[in-house]
């Protein structure tokens, strides 16, 4: 079957013209447990099922949603209707949607894109919305498997000479923020660079920037991202927003994505740093 997801990013109106040669993934994600499920059931995308990077996700670590093994992830997802060859687009109303686009990367499923702008740049383009449950028909999801290069670990933010790149916000990297979650540290790895997932979008209307203007907030902050490098926020969720923009930017480096991030490290009794680091500002 040809490739038919013609970038990491598609818009509103490319959805709408091949809503029927697409499996939908709403990704809704919020802190606020069940609140992201609840989003998608008063309002999605007509045909999209909901992913709940909560449920799908490694049970047995005392971690928050750690990514499930390549057959949790193939037996979830083919509940859903989503084949090997299915193109994928995955759309969210708060910032999940880049993390399932990254799992799915992981298990080696390539054809899939991010709805840029989201649910609200679909309504706001007055395309029709579904409530309720969508129920497709389940099949066999076959030939999941991890890419190990796309995951980071503990020790791999330890050894690694790779650059660490930080999604959370600037007052959470240099400390002046309190974590929100208990028993952890304040402040950042040691060496990291810090660019908040914030900046990479359009404040009016929530999409991406454009390629020209991501490869410059990557470079702004020291890394180049046609070499590997590694993504960090809290748990794991809006350093996907890096690996998306840096393949938006046309970056041949694959980011690996530290899946504890914060949570993880935090907690530790590692070495943390304070202050501006390497947050270009």
């Amino acid at each position: 079957m040809p490739d038919m997801i013609p970038a990491p990013l598609v818009s509103s109106e490319w959805l709408y013209r091949h809503i029927h040669e697409v499996a939908l993934i709403d990704g809704s994600f919020t802190l606020e447990a069940g609140a992201g499920r609840l989003a998608y059931l008063q309002a999605h995308v007509p045909g999209a099922v909901y992913f709940d990077i909560d449920e799908i996700c490694d049970q047995a670590s005392p971690l928050p949603h750690m990514v499930p093994s390549a057959d949790q992830f193939a037996a979830a997802v083919g509940v859903m209707g989503i084949a090997r060859e299915t193109p994928v687009v995955v759309y969210d109303t708060a910032m999940g949607a880049p993390r399932v686009w990254w799992m799915f990367r992981l298990f080696g499923h390539h054809q899939v894109a991010v709805l840029d702008g989201g649910l609200r740049d679909w309504m706001g383009a007055g395309y029709p919305i579904a409530t309720g449950v969508e129920a497709p028909p389940p099949v066999i999801y076959q030939g999941a498997a991890l890419e190990p290069t796309r995951l980071a670990h503990l020790r791999d933010v330890q050894s690694s000479a790779s650059p660490i790149l930080d999604s959370r916000s600037q007052g959470r990297f240099e400390g002046l923020e309190a974590e929100f979650r208990p028993g952890l540290a304040d402040g950042h790895i040691p060496g990291s660079a810090n660019l908040p997932y914030e900046r990479l979008l359009q404040l009016r209307t929530g999409r991406m920037k454009d390629a020209h203007t991501l490869r410059a907030l990557f470079d702004e902050v020291g890394v180049d991202i046609d070499q590997p490098w590694i993504s960090t926020c809290g748990s794991g969720v809006t350093a996907c927003y890096l690996a998306l923009a840096a393949q938006v930017a046309g970056g041949q480096g694959t980011p690996a994505v530290y899946d504890g991030s914060w949570t993880e490290y935090g907690a530790s009794g590692l070495p943390v740093a304070t202050g501006k680091g390497k947050s270009g500002g």
